[in-house]
């Protein structure tokens, strides 16, 4: 699953992105039996987590209200800005120089 999400992260996501519309409908491409859509619809914020960018942000937001998925959502939002936030921080080390 991982090489799947690294080599499609993009289509991917866009796919995670339209699955938050639809929370109560959601499943498994595999039926698998032992994977139920309340777990499934966790999977698909938490995946975001790992692979969402800053639209997946405004996407999660509404969810973090939520009784059921407001922690998950929460957490992934929280990953994200984690993440993107990395890039920038290492961007400008190379601007301090020591006194």
């Amino acid at each position: 699953l991982r090489l799947l999400l690294a080599q499609h992260t993009d289509g991917i996501r866009n796919a995670l992105h339209e699955s938050l519309k639809c929370e109560r409908s959601l499943t498994s491409a595999f039926r698998n039996p032992f994977m139920y859509p309340m777990e499934l619809f966790r999977w698909t914020i938490s995946t975001l987590g790992d692979i969402g960018d800053r639209a997946s942000i405004s996407l999660l937001r509404p969810w973090t209200e939520n009784a059921v998925y407001g922690k998950d959502a929460i957490r992934a939002i929280e990953q994200i800005e984690q993440r993107e936030a990395a890039p920038r921080e290492q961007d400008t080390r190379h601007l301090i120089t020591p006194d």
